[in-house]
């Protein structure tokens, strides 16, 4: 963990502890799911200014994870469903029209936990009439006026004028049902760069009594996730420190556009954004762990006041212009001329412990959408002979356990997969019970390891 990030107050740290003591799901689903709804509390009003435009504080998630082993649905309960107040909990509707009116009726700001994402692909894929959800949600997650006439099923036409939507999401799915109805129109579209895909192996563990503290830890997370939403946060906005720009601009962007994420090109603009908002949350979730200590509930009166609390910001020295922004007056704020605007100086270990999260997610978003450009079929066979490292595979069980179309397509695939070097082959005679003979093909998994076995004379394309 991070140095300054450690403090057992803070609201991320108490929302880990909380998640360890009730559940043995991955701790990726946690962080993910405090910082979304910590950046839901932070508001529309409250923005991170960096070039070309400002970055709000919504989101959209997906946990990626096997039914029931990876407890995907009780972190999105405990942090999520069961924090967020439920007036501000958009309705899981049926109908792009259904979530509009529900979002309208929230005055635009909600936060939608869906259940299982497949429902929602399945229409965008098919293009029907669920498949406009993807292109409303898009509009929505700029946070800008939104205004669209849709067709509702019976024909009539309907307007939706929302001024200033803020939407938050969270959704799960498994792998194998996310494979099969991604497309590389999904993958390139705006929807898809637009959510995090959040993965982890649970390290599973017998089921034990529920501790007291569990009790405690709850309380004191809506404690915190309710002061940030009724504090006064007009005229503020979060901008990087010199260093923590520095670290964003050398590092961030560019292991981000790095080639190794070729697959997801589309996701690293909306990435980049997410690494400011979460970076800005991580600060809240420090200067919450701060007040635990320092001051009471009800002494904080707006954002400026909590943030001034933590450590690395008191002790900035005065001569240091450059870093102390937090105190920095600007004469007019546009929106409220009686309030001046302040800066809230988000520092270089924010960026480094928001940059460690979320560049996992681009990692299993890379890897999916390498499937997907792959091709299903290639992937599936892939897979298949990975998990077999070092084992050779008849290609008959290849074929049927991975459900290959056809025999024209396992030679495709297998012969694919030879030129990557990432598979040897050997032809094998057996005798058939009608005393003929044949040859069985049979395939390894090999990756680097290729030219060592290769210097067998019984292997062969």
């Amino acid at each position: 963990m991070t140095k300054g990030l450690s403090d057992s107050f803070a609201f991320v740290e108490l929302a880990k502890q909380y998640a360890n003591y009730s559940t043995d799901a991955p701790l990726e689903y946690t962080e993910v799911m405090a910082i979304q709804i910590l950046g839901f509390a932070l508001g529309r009003d409250v923005v991170h200014k960096i070039q070309p435009k400002e970055v709000h504080h919504n989101s959209y998630s997906v946990f990626l994870g096997e039914s029931t082993l990876a407890r995907k649905d009780t972190i999105q309960s405990l942090i999520g469903i069961d924090m967020i107040p439920v007036e501000y909990q958009v309705t899981n509707s049926g109908s792009p029209e259904g979530f509009l009116e529900d979002l309208a009726d929230l005055d635009g700001v909600g936060f939608q936990f869906l259940g299982e994402w497949s429902k929602e692909l399945k229409g965008i894929k098919s293009g029907g009439y669920a498949g406009t959800f993807s292109e409303v949600k898009n509009d929505v997650f700029n946070c800008k006026r939104f205004k669209k006439r849709l067709t509702t099923k019976k024909g009539k036409k309907q307007e939706f004028v929302i001024d200033k939507p803020f939407l938050c999401l969270n959704t799960t799915i498994t792998p194998d049902v996310l494979k099969e109805h991604m497309t590389t129109e999904i993958v390139n579209g705006g929807y898809w760069a637009r959510h995090i895909i959040v993965g982890g192996k649970p390290g599973h563990r017998k089921r034990g009594r529920l501790k007291k503290v569990v009790k405690w830890l709850s309380g004191e997370l809506r404690n915190q996730l309710y002061l940030i939403m009724r504090i006064d946060k007009g005229g503020c906005h979060f901008e990087f420190s010199d260093e923590a720009l520095k670290y964003y601009n050398d590092v961030v962007e560019e292991e981000a556009t790095d080639a190794k994420f070729r697959h997801v090109r589309s996701s690293a603009g909306r990435y980049l954004d997410y690494v400011c908002s979460f970076a800005d949350c991580l600060l809240v979730s420090e200067a919450l762990g701060e007040a635990h200590d320092q001051m009471k509930e009800n002494e904080l009166v707006d954002l400026v006041q909590l943030v001034k609390l933590v450590k690395l910001v008191e002790s900035i020295s005065q001569e240091d212009s450059g870093s102390k922004l937090t105190n920095t007056i600007k004469p007019t704020n546009p929106t409220n001329p009686t309030k001046p605007n302040v800066v809230l100086v988000v520092q270089k270990r924010h960026v480094e412990e928001a940059w460690r999260i979320l560049k996992q997610c681009l990692q299993y978003a890379n890897e999916i959408a390498e499937y997907v450009d792959m091709g299903k079929e290639l992937s599936r066979v892939r897979n298949y002979l990975m998990k077999r490292t070092g084992k050779w595979c008849a290609r008959s069980d290849v074929m049927r356990m991975k459900n290959v179309s056809s025999s024209k397509k396992m030679d495709e695939v297998a012969t694919t997969l030879y030129e990557r070097e990432e598979i040897v082959v050997d032809k094998r005679k057996f005798r058939r019970k009608n005393n003929t003979t044949g040859v069985a093909t049979f395939y390894r998994w090999v990756g680097d390891d290729v030219e060592e076995i290769c210097d067998s004379k019984s292997i062969r394309r």
